[in-house]
């Protein structure tokens, strides 16, 4: 398993999405995972708290395509 023990199903297939997302964007160089999913302690109704690193000459123009990702990630 990708991220271990402690992560719920659907969770881990919701990250793998959004990190084949992430690894994509040259803009994007990193993220972290803190709450829960750090503490190992996520159930079902656990939300997932990450922190993207962007590029600060990118900023703005992933601020606008943020919505088109994120739904993408819902899907």
């Amino acid at each position: 398993m990708r991220f271990g023990k402690g992560i719920p199903p659907a969770h881990a297939a919701f990250l793998d999405r959004a990190l084949g997302i992430i690894e994509k964007d040259r803009r994007l160089f990193g993220v972290g995972a803190c709450g829960s999913f750090l503490a190992r302690k996520m159930d079902e109704h656990s939300d997932i708290d990450l922190v993207i690193g962007i590029e600060d000459k990118a900023h703005a123009e992933v601020a606008r395509e943020g919505r088109h990702d994120l739904l993408r990630l819902v899907e």
